[in-house]
């Protein structure tokens, strides 16, 4: 509870200097935010130790330049996100079929931002929920996108674990089939992550080439004949590079 506490109030010190736009005293601080002068002092001495707080000439504080990083993730996922809507709409005109973005953090992928299937029978799918990289189209996308070192570090130390019976959990045909997903431009699983579903995805890159997440098209499995996976999987491998032409931009 204590830690809690100061960092509550070490945010409120963060809030007093961005509104205040100019640098300031210790004074000025504990006068708006009821606290002491020491103890302000204590919470200035920590985050300029990170680079949170830059002190200057004559005692006076101001932001330093941690916080721009921060923001830089966030605006990363935003325009991800804007990225995506620009170009999903035609991606499920055309499909009929529900429409993910997935964001890529530390060996997995989070579903970010959605446009479920206008159909009666359609995948469920949560906002926020993660997915395996190697049974996933989306996962499979990312993974095939990263550098060699990465991927196979990745294969050496996750479990393949079925989830269901057509979860491919041998790493020689794992890799196989990344092989043919990359070659193609976009990567399947048909029942894989779960049974009955089907998916198709591509990767989102950004300037460096390197994998920030994917998109796919999912899918009832049985309205997902072969005819009908080429045909989605050319627009989602053509939506998904539009999209990381724009985070290139």
């Amino acid at each position: 509870m204590n830690g809690i506490r100061v960092l509550e109030r070490a945010l409120d010190v963060l809030a007093f200097m961005a509104k205040a736009g100019e640098p300031v005293r210790i004074s000025d601080i504990a006068g708006v935010t009821n606290l002491s002068h020491a103890t302000v002092y204590r919470i200035l001495s920590t985050l300029r130790r990170h680079n949170v707080v830059l002190q200057g000439k004559n005692s006076l504080y101001m932001i330093g330049p941690a916080p721009l990083t921060w923001a830089g993730a966030y605006h990363a996922r935003a325009a991800l996100t804007q990225a995506f809507r620009a170009e999903a709409m035609e991606l499920w005109r055309m499909s009929r079929e529900t429409v993910h973005l997935y964001s890529f953090e530390r060996d997995r992928i989070y579903y970010v931002d959605k446009m479920d299937s206008p159909q009666n029978v359609i995948m469920r799918s949560h906002i926020g929920a993660w997915r395996d990289l190697y049974s996933t189209a989306g996962g499979r996308a990312v993974l095939s996108a990263l550098p060699e070192t990465e991927r196979t570090a990745y294969l050496e130390s996750t479990p393949l674990v079925a989830h269901t019976d057509c979860t491919c959990i041998d790493r020689e045909a794992l890799l196989r089939l990344l092989a043919d997903g990359k070659q193609r431009g976009y990567h399947a699983d048909v029942g894989e992550n779960e049974e009955g579903i089907c998916c198709i995805g591509a990767p989102v890159l950004n300037a460096s080439g390197y994998p920030i997440g994917a998109i796919s098209v999912s899918a009832p499995a049985y309205r997902m004949n072969s005819a009908a996976m080429e045909r989605i999987g050319w627009a989602v491998r053509s939506a998904a590079g539009k999209i990381t032409q724009a985070m290139k931009a």
